[in-house]
């Protein structure tokens, strides 16, 4: 962005491919309200000392999510936010932005809480041919929008964030169904590639990230029925056209029966009450039963001895069920292991020889 020499008056213009607004001619180049000279940078002159480089202002639309009903509107603010430690100068903005014209139709600016401004507009005709509308805000799905700060005084970006202006949507119909409200670094219509831009002070190169935002236009509701989300641990119901989903603490099952009896937890089945098995039991997930532990007697004798040794050798390594449930002694797995291994053999040897 320059100040450049028009006769013996000043005009501010933005040097980019999206030259398409005229502002007011400042008279005896200064700011009549405030009598202050603005700054001056033709284009092959240095930046004069105090002007820095690297200054990086990101735009993002806040709140970045938000649900509406058909007819409502949906307020999103326009914000410039420092992508550095300290608040930088914010000298003037070119925005190239985009949305889904089926599902939003865009009002217009609300200027609520705006800095100091003197160009906030949708600019027509546009280089671009983005704004198709001569007055109004554009209605395709894109569109471009100007903001320019008066000479004094100096508007920052900070760190948490300035609002510059609101755009306002209006649903059009209910999809339920999130649509992307973007905000775009470049646009190509026909044979022209047309850019977005940030200027901070001397820097007409300060554009950093670009955050979108997404809005719900939400089909709207009759009845508790019509908001069943089949979700067992909320409690659904219509409020005014909007369905509601409370979490609840009912029980509920999440097919794992290891975990013990589940209760609804945060909207989910996530709260359980741990092993359901007795402490000379295991928990075999397999077949959703507690299993009581083996003592190494495979055949029943009531000593565990080398006959019992062979059998355990045949059963090492596998679950300890069936006909090798004597061999799974300890754990929590049921497999038959080195673990096992040693009990068993603690067992065989408080047996004595046989």
């Amino acid at each position: 962005m320059n100040w450049r020499p028009m006769g013996s008056n000043w005009r501010l213009v933005l040097v980019s491919s999206l030259v398409c607004v005229a502002v007011p001619v400042l008279a005896a180049g200064h700011n009549p309200a405030s009598g202050v000279t603005p700054k001056v940078l033709s284009d092959d002159a240095e930046p004069p000392r105090g002007a820095r480089a690297g200054e990086i202002i990101h735009l993002e639309w806040r709140p970045a999510t938000q649900s509406i009903l058909p007819g409502e509107t949906a307020n999103l603010g326009l914000y410039a936010v420092s992508g550095g430690a300290e608040a930088y100068e914010l000298s003037g903005i070119e925005l190239i932005f985009a949305w889904e014209p089926a599902d939003l139709e865009l009002l217009g600016l609300d200027g609520t809480g705006e800095p100091p401004t003197w160009v906030s507009t949708f600019p027509y005709p546009c280089g671009c041919d983005l704004n198709e509308v001569d007055g109004g805000p554009p209605q395709d799905g894109d569109g471009f929008y100007i903001w320019l700060p008066p000479p004094m005084p100096e508007v920052w970006a900070t760190t948490n964030g300035t609002l510059v202006t609101t755009f306002q949507f209006e649903g059009v119909v209910g999809t339920d169904v999130p649509t992307d409200v973007e905000l775009l670094a470049s646009i190509i219509v026909g044979e022209n590639e047309c850019e977005s831009a940030v200027a901070s002070g001397y820097n007409s190169h300060a554009l950093g990230e670009l955050r979108a935002a997404t809005v719900t236009v939400l089909i709207p509701c009759t009845g508790d029925e019509d908001c069943d989300d089949d979700n067992d641990c909320t409690d659904d119901a219509c409020v005014e056209q909007r369905c509601q989903h409370s979490n609840n603490s009912s029980p509920c099952d999440d097919d794992v029966f290891c975990n013990g009896a589940d209760t609804c937890s945060g909207g989910s089945c996530s709260a359980h009450a741990g092993d359901p098995c007795a402490v000379d039991e295991w928990c075999d997930e397999s077949a959703n039963q507690c299993v009581e532990y083996g003592n190494g007697d495979f055949n029943g004798d009531l000593d565990v001895d080398l006959v019992d040794f062979a059998a355990f050798q045949t059963c090492f390594g596998q679950l300890g069920v069936g006909y090798c449930v004597a061999g799974n002694m300890v754990g929590t797995d049921g497999v038959i292991d080195l673990a096992d291994l040693a009990s068993f053999v603690a067992q065989l040897e408080a047996s004595g020889p046989q």
